[in-house]
């Protein structure tokens, strides 16, 4: 706690007039440092157990504090710029997509952004706009309460509007394991060897015709299509069939038909999972999803799975 303090005392005197506090956030087991703006609104938290792995790591308070300040001087400077250009909710209505977020790795975001549930996650906003520094990038800023504050939207108006967008400009793609990594060798003949697949991966996968891999048209934040209105229907009535949705990220789903899950498939699905190596910035949940056809409804089909963050 002590050496927390210093943190803290180090950063009021670096960010003069910035708010400095600990405090607890609900739903969060632990204390967060809080710093704010008061001039600006914004506003970032660190929770105590992070701060305590970078001390851990043999880091001085002083250089937490330093490392802190730099990133939150150049992260707020961002934050004015994104949010200059989406002072209006008509500006950007059209560039509003979502989607989905893990409240276990996305916990500290998740205080400050709108968001509403969907299963066990949390589905989040955001706008597609063009990087200040890098033309040909965009960047995608999430949808702050207080900037949705001031649109004076709620979730539950913002969602039909990125909805629409989402599946307009980022249209749900499915195809077999097979031709994804036919796809993949096209762009980058040598994938195999760097993604240390064994031999008898490498055949399982360019023979397998039972999983599908679920994402969207430019591949960003597609496991967001299994909430496009329609579209799990779709592919079930295609395959005239259940569907099981394993996880594989932020980015997509692996889908198999209901026809091939047997019981005691949860084990293998775990293993499967596990070997992906899916890292904490790219994790979105640890379970499986069964869609039953017939409701039309999804049912969560927890993994053995231990999850190390």
């Amino acid at each position: 706690m002590e050496a927390i303090e210093k943190i803290m005392e180090v950063i009021r005197t670096k960010l003069s007039g910035y708010r400095v506090e600990t405090t607890t956030v609900q739903d969060v087991p632990e204390p967060v440092m809080l710093i704010t703006n008061p001039k600006t609104g914004y506003a970032c938290g660190y929770l105590f157990s992070n701060i305590q792995e970078l001390l851990s790591q043999g880091l001085r308070p002083k250089e937490i504090a330093e490392r802190f300040c730099d990133g939150i001087l150049e992260t707020e400077q961002t934050h004015i710029y994104l949010e200059s250009q989406m002072e209006s909710f008509e500006k950007v209505k059209d560039k509003l997509f979502f989607r989905l977020a893990s409240p276990i790795t996305e916990r500290e975001v998740l205080q400050h952004v709108v968001h509403t549930p969907f299963l066990d996650m949390e589905i989040v906003f955001y706008v597609e706009l063009p990087d200040p520094e890098r033309n040909e990038y965009c960047t995608r800023p999430l949808i702050s309460t207080t900037l949705a504050g001031r649109w004076k939207k709620s979730a539950t108006e913002l969602f039909p509007v990125a909805v629409k967008n989402s599946m307009a400009k980022k249209s749900a793609t499915l195809n077999t394991a097979m031709e994804c990594r036919e796809q993949a060798l096209k762009a980058q003949p040598d994938i195999d060897k760097e993604l240390g697949l064994s031999e008898e991966e490498i055949w399982m996968m360019s023979h397998d015709r039972t999983m599908y891999i679920l994402t969207c048209e430019g591949g960003y934040g597609g496991a967001a299509c299994i909430a496009y209105p329609g579209t799990l229907a779709l592919i079930a009535a295609t395959l005239k069939d259940d569907l099981y949705l394993l996880p594989s990220g932020v980015h997509e789903w692996m889908v198999m038909s209901g026809q091939y899950w047997t019981d005691g498939m949860e084990n293998g699905a775990a293993q499967a999972f596990m070997s992906l190596g899916i890292p904490k910035e790219e994790f979105l949940t640890a379970n499986a999803y069964h869609y039953k056809r017939a409701t039309d409804s999804i049912e969560i089909v927890p993994l053995p799975v231990q999850i190390g963050f």
